[in-house]
């Protein structure tokens, strides 16, 4: 259970950190 909620959090921050490099770039 921890495992996997850790990896969910980690794919978040990643899919956030993405959708801000791309707002930046426009």
């Amino acid at each position: 259970m921890s495992g996997t909620s850790a990896s969910y959090l980690i794919s978040c921050k990643t899919l956030f950190r993405t959708k801000v490099s791309i707002l930046n770039y426009m």
